[in-house]
């Protein structure tokens, strides 16, 4: 899949790029992803977790500056800051 999206999730400005198998969701700054985290961990595992089953990357780009990995496994720093989204060995 390639391609690109732009609109709002939560509220919050985001652009989703997607090139072959990796995903990178952009947000305007720290504010908007720590907003976007505290909404959205518990209602997206079950779409994180599809992800992780089919192989796709998942990463968050905050602002120009930091890029933090979600999937196919999260940086120890999300994984601090969100529990949920640290999954076990059979993505479950």
């Amino acid at each position: 899949m390639t391609g690109q999206l732009q609109g709002t999730l939560f509220g919050r400005p985001v652009e989703l790029n997607a090139t072959g198998r990796e995903l990178l969701l952009q947000v305007a700054n720290l504010k908007s992803a720590w907003r976007l985290g505290r909404c959205a961990t518990m209602s997206m595992l079950p779409l994180l977790r599809l992800l992780k089953r089919h192989g796709i990357v998942l990463r968050v780009c905050i602002g120009s500056r930091l890029t933090v990995k979600v999937l196919p496994r999260p940086s120890f720093a999300l994984r601090v800051l969100a529990p949920a989204l640290h999954f076990n060995s059979t993505g479950e």
